[in-house]
């Protein structure tokens, strides 16, 4: 098992939590031309710590007019927490990631407080020539959570019957009875 726990009562390290990996949500791979690059947006769902942010493919931004006045890439999250951030200062040229994959730990960002991580709504991904009036030609990878915590009994549903109402709140009156040594219990609505 992961972390130390054992199937035999191990001691969870997440308490309220339970570590998944697969793939929770994604952003495609997009590259193109812009003015001052590109920002997108990834959607945490409710309930969910992200631990892996995994990025496939290249991460870059370049200028080749040379008017720039510096070039970044940046991976943060909605309350301003930096996992990635490389800059280069500016001119005719490019930055790069300089790896066809990252993989970036959010709740390190946090110091392990499951409490405080567990405000992460959003990851960004920007690729940027520090001014919003310059074209320049940016590359952003595939950007997924692979591995999460997820809160563990998170909204219970209420027992529904088809026209919507909960049933416990048509039951009117119980009535227990004994049959054949066996206490039966029946609801009228």
């Amino acid at each position: 098992m992961l972390f130390g726990g054992d199937k035999h009562g191990g001691k969870n390290p997440f308490p309220g939590y339970e570590l998944k990996i697969g793939e929770l949500c994604s952003l495609p791979a997009t590259s193109g031309t812009n003015n001052g690059g590109l920002t997108r947006t990834l959607s945490v769902p409710a309930g969910c710590i992200p631990l892996c942010v995994k990025m496939e493919g290249g991460l870059s931004v370049y200028s080749g007019k040379g008017e720039s006045p510096s070039y970044y890439l940046q991976v943060k999250d909605n309350n301003g927490k930096i996992y990635y951030y490389a800059t280069r200062s500016g001119g005719s040229g490019s930055i790069s990631s300089g790896s066809p994959s990252l993989y970036l730990n959010p709740l390190a960002a946090y110091d392990g407080d499951l409490k405080v991580a567990s405000s992460i709504t959003s990851v960004s991904i920007t690729a940027s020539n520090g001014a919003g009036n310059l074209i320049s030609n940016y590359t952003q990878p595939k950007m997924s959570v692979t591995m999460w915590l997820e809160k563990i009994g998170g909204q219970r549903k209420s027992l529904e019957i088809p026209f919507g109402k909960p049933f416990f709140m048509l039951c009117k009156s119980v009535k227990r009875y004994w049959k054949r040594g066996v206490e039966h219990v029946v609801r009228w609505l």
